[in-house]
């Protein structure tokens, strides 16, 4: 069975520290990123197939290591996260210490105005 996660993030993933990852988002669409994940989770934009329809079931559609270690380490609500740790335990990641440490972080990082 696939997981439904990805289990590290992708080389150029908004969320990684490294300048590899993609870095111009901009300032309010990190933010919209960070409340999205807190309500509905986020997905990775690897796993994400555009040309199924908006609103159809993708089986594909995995949810952002990124993301989820970022509300991870800061202990952030995180729908998908809750659920999943609360049925079949924690999530194991294959490396932590490549994604940002705070919300400000990924802004700043995707602050391409300066």
């Amino acid at each position: 069975m696939k997981i439904p996660y990805m289990k590290k993030p992708c080389e150029n993933c908004p969320f990684i520290k490294s300048d590899k990852g993609i870095n111009s988002l901009g300032r309010e669409r990190a933010k919209e990123i960070v409340e999205q994940n807190k309500e509905h989770g986020f997905v990775c934009h690897k796993t994400v197939n555009y040309e199924i329809p908006q609103g159809q079931d993708d089986p594909n559609k995995r949810q952002c290591a990124g993301a989820l270690i970022l509300a991870k380490k800061l202990g952030t609500p995180q729908p998908f996260l809750n659920l999943y740790e609360s049925m079949f335990g924690e999530m194991e990641f294959d490396d932590l210490t490549t994604v940002v440490d705070s919300e400000k972080e990924f802004e700043d990082k995707q602050d391409y105005s300066y």
